[in-house]
């Protein structure tokens, strides 16, 4: 499963979360890993354990661009080992554009 976000300036921070269940119940105590593949520093932090909720958050840090680019794509995941519906994928472009 891959969830598009709106696009975002580079340097910006989203809060990425995802919900783990078992058998339709929240699924607490359960740790998710966070993985962003340009650069891995940008998810903090980079593991997150369910709340009671079966609910894990990161935030991601959106990468800069290199000198003349004006938009690129970032992608991050969430996974947990074992679990079916892995990985949770997230894509977003990255803009930098003074009249968007």
């Amino acid at each position: 499963m891959t969830a598009e976000l709106p696009h975002q300036s580079p340097g910006t921070t989203v809060a990425l979360t995802v919900r783990v269940t078992a058998d339709g119940k929240p699924a607490p105590g359960v740790t998710v890993f966070w993985e962003d593949w340009h650069l891995p520093r940008n998810l903090v932090p980079a593991q997150s354990t369910t709340n009671a909720l079966g609910v894990a958050t990161t935030t991601w840090r959106l990468p800069a661009l290199v000198d003349g680019q004006y938009r690129a794509r970032a992608s991050a995941q969430a996974a947990v080992p074992g679990a079916n519906g892995n990985p949770i994928r997230f894509g977003i472009e990255v803009i930098q554009c003074s009249r968007c």
